[in-house]
């Protein structure tokens, strides 16, 4: 998880990222944040093609 916090700290629009970081907190079973992460992945999809 470290890895991806700063990978984020880095470049905190990078969706590919959250996705990893959301598909990592599935794998150990924690949903609340796997959820977490793939909504911040969709706000940023949706930011990036509706300009919103």
């Amino acid at each position: 998880m470290d890895s991806f916090d700063k990978a984020l700290k880095v470049n905190e629009n990078e969706v590919i990222t959250f996705i990893d970081k959301g598909d990592t907190f599935k794998e150990i079973e924690n949903t609340e944040k796997a959820v977490e992460c793939y909504d911040n992945a969709l706000k940023l999809v949706k930011k990036s093609f509706y300009g919103n």
